[in-house]
């Protein structure tokens, strides 16, 4: 199946476009201005909320940020240009479009990516990238911010991300410019009541640093949607396709241009099944992810290395809702596994020609089977939220012993009302991850260097305290959160030799640190917002950890009068000397952005905007090998309803 998904993500792409084309010609025959709102361009601020998801009971005293993605002022090409103004949320690794993310100063694989609630795993060491689906078919990006492996089992031992696709219910069109790369993009979108269809095209070249740096950002992106509802035998159905392609992605780090890293492949066909019964409170879901990535890896007059990673994921989850006396919960089975986690790798040697083969990860395999149960209980003035999860999961690769792992999790907290502008919370919750197969068996070239797995690898095990006082008012929202994170068997990586790295559990490390967040609505059409994250970790050895970001602060301020819109946004960090080994040393840096757009008429509406206004040389990631920045660069976005 594997084998043939480069085809078979071509045709679901061009069968999209196709399908979407024919319906879009076809309602531009009628007229649906009387249908369309004035809220497709209204300014609303960036939800900062505790709520539960309808699909499934998460605790409400879960730290939770809520992104609305046709909410931001200023438009970003990945979503790590959107989790990195939120509280607690910071981009890490090297840069680029496979930039992985930091939450609460914890990342790599220990945050878990979810898109539609479909785990999202993949080979890369650095962690999972979820910039293969165009942020221009995002509905909203929910961030939980501590260990929550409770609810969503092995890998959200510092957080999750999850991504909702967006929906259609008409027709929609896009497109927009940047000069960072001559970055271009357009979007088409269809639907009605049962069917959503999407696609979009993305394009960059090489950009430049403020200092003039040449930065390897190149890529081409394709991404759709395929969603579709139906009724069948008293039982509701949702079907969710989403297959993507990007060709020629360049990796920017400061080894370009003396050693070159490119992708020049990376495929993902993920599909999701819902089924609920009209008449009980069970519900079903299941998923499959297959993923292909190509590296390729150019030591100029040296040698070639090409490396193919290849992955076939699949899922499934039971869910019960119940409620007793005035205990609600839930209760269900999930399963996760990975099949045929293969990586292979062909070496070009310079000037003699010479070329070597090797499997460098062979037909690795991975489960987890868990149950699990989740509560909200009305006890006094406030509520009493607890979870507890059982997992049974097993690695192993073609001609090695199977690892078995048996690790319960849980959380506990209190929801304390005080009045009806004030609510206190404390959480107690755990979280683990399994090393990853590529942690325990790859060894082979990477964008990095080269890797050595380590097969004895321990379990990681995380356990976060989470204090947080939050004050509401008519116009106003005011969050702090306290943290403190502690994780057992933590697994860093660790450099044997000059670019040549493996990994090792050292004793424990602590991270801990404060969050704040204040939303004001000073009138009807303006908001102002800010946030502000400070994170301090190190070992057992009171040595610094990697990962852990800089301090920051981020500022957004959004005015709507009549059919104008002006966002204005500042994003400040400042210097981080702390490092860990794998780490250098940043300067502070604040980016400037700002935008400003007209509602041309109900159904169209421009926006311009300058990013990196004042042209800041800096670094978003004090990885050593992370390159600086774009410059300062301008571009626009259409939209239009149809």
């Amino acid at each position: 199946m594997i084998k043939h998904e480069n085809h078979i993500t071509k045709v679901l792409l061009l069968c999209c476009l196709t399908y979407t084309s024919n319906a879009l010609s076809e309602i531009s025959e009628h007229n649906y201005l009387q249908d369309i709102t004035s809220e497709m361009m209204v300014l609303k601020p960036i939800n900062v909320t505790l709520k539960n998801k309808p699909s499934q009971l998460l605790p409400s005293i879960l730290v939770h940020t809520q992104i609305i993605s046709e909410d931001q002022t200023i438009e970003h090409p990945s979503v790590i240009g959107m989790l990195q103004n939120s509280a607690g949320v910071t981009a890490n690794g090297q840069s680029g479009r496979l930039q992985n993310f930091s939450i609460r100063g914890i990342s790599r694989q220990r945050v878990m990516t979810q898109i539609a609630g479909m785990r999202i795993v993949t080979d890369r060491r650095a962690g999972t990238a979820a910039n293969f689906l165009d942020p221009l078919l995002f509905d909203q990006i929910d961030i939980y911010r501590g260990a929550a492996s409770t609810q969503f089992g092995s890998g959200a031992l510092g957080g999750v991300v999850n991504i909702s696709p967006r929906t259609f219910n008409r027709g929609h069109f896009s497109a927009g410019y940047d000069s960072a790369g001559d970055e271009n993009h357009q979007m088409l979108g269809w639907g009605n009541q049962n069917t959503s269809l999407a696609i979009s095209r993305r394009d960059t070249s090489n950009t430049h640093a403020a200092n003039g740096d040449k930065l390897n950002t190149h890529y081409s992106q394709y991404s759709a949607l395929i969603n579709q509802k139906w009724q069948l035998a008293d039982h509701d159905y949702n079907l969710l396709i989403i297959p993507t392609l990007a060709e020629d992605t360049g990796k920017p780090n400061s080894d370009f241009p003396g050693r070159v890293t490119n992708y020049p492949t990376e495929q993902h066909l993920l599909a999701k099944l819902e089924v609920t019964p009209l008449s009980s409170d069970w519900q079903a879901e299941f998923a499959t992810h297959i993923n292909t990535l190509d590296t390729q890896v150019i030591k100029p007059g040296t040698s070639k290395n090409d490396i193919e990673n290849k992955a076939y994921d699949f899922s499934a989850k039971l869910f019960k809702a119940w409620q007793l006396s005035n205990i609600k919960g839930q209760s269900g089975f999930e399963y996760f596994g990975r099949r045929g986690v293969t990586s292979t790798e062909k070496t070009i040697s310079f000037p003699a020609l010479t070329t070597t083969r090797q499997t460098t990860l062979d037909k690795g395999e991975e489960n987890e089977y868990a149950l699990f149960n989740n509560i909200i209980w009305q006890l006094g003035p406030g509520e009493l939220q607890a979870g507890l999860r059982y997992s049974y999961l097993t690695q192993s690769q073609r001609r090695t012993s199977t690892t078995v792992e048996n690790i319960w999790s849980g959380n506990i907290g209190y929801l304390l009302p005080i009045g009806k502008q004030l609510e206190i919370s404390g959480l107690f919750s755990t979280g683990f991850r399994m090393p990853s197969l590529s942690e325990r068996f790859f060894s082979g070239t990477t964008g990095r260097g080269r890797v050595i797995g380590n097969p004895n690898l321990a379990p990681e095990h995380a356990y976060n305290f989470d204090l947080g006082i939050k004050h509401f008012g008519d116009n106003h929202l005011l969050s702090i959160h306290g943290f403190y994170n502690q994780v057992e068997d933590y697994i860093d990586r660790i450099e044997t030799a000059d670019d040549v790295f493996t990994f090792s559990n050292i004793t424990s490390g602590e991270i801990y640190g404060v969050e704040l967040e204040n939303q004001i609505d000073i009138r009807d059409d303006m908001y102002f917002l800010w946030n502000a994250t400070w994170i301090q970790g190190g070992d057992s050895d009171n040595r610094n950890l990697n990962d852990i970001p800089a301090h920051q602060a981020f500022f957004e301020y959004a005015y709507k009068p009549g059919n104008w819109q002006l966002g204005l946004q500042l994003r400040s960090f400042l210097k981080k000397n702390q490092t860990g080994p794998n780490e250098k040393t940043i300067p502070a840096a604040n980016i400037f952005s700002a935008s400003i757009g007209y509602e041309i008429n109900q159904n169209m509406a421009i926006k311009f905007s300058a990013k990196n206004l004042f042209d800041e040389n800096y670094n978003n990631s004090a990885d050593r090998k992370a390159a600086g920045e774009p410059g300062r660069s301008f571009g626009f976005d259409i939209h239009t309803t149809l």
